[in-house]
């Protein structure tokens, strides 16, 4: 005899995100990996380590209230 299960997991999985039902397109993840490689690129071109300048501006970043602010985060400043 056959038993038939019952279960919620189709449901539940055909709710989850995926990588491919994202909103955005390629073109939007190229740009943000474009602008990541250039900071990465300018804080080695000025002598910071990356990883080190990366956590700086992404922790003093949301702090920023003026443009002096955001300039000061800057590779070059």
């Amino acid at each position: 005899m056959n038993e038939a299960v019952i279960d919620g997991s189709h449901q539940s999985r055909m709710k989850s995100p995926t990588a491919w039902q994202r909103t955005g397109s390629h073109e939007d993840d190229d740009r943000s990996l474009a602008n990541l490689y250039s900071l990465i690129e300018a804080a080695k071109a000025n002598g910071l380590e990356p990883y080190a300048y990366l956590r700086r501006v992404f922790t003093e970043l949301p702090a920023a209230t003026t443009v002096a602010d955001i300039e000061a985060l800057l590779p070059w400043a």
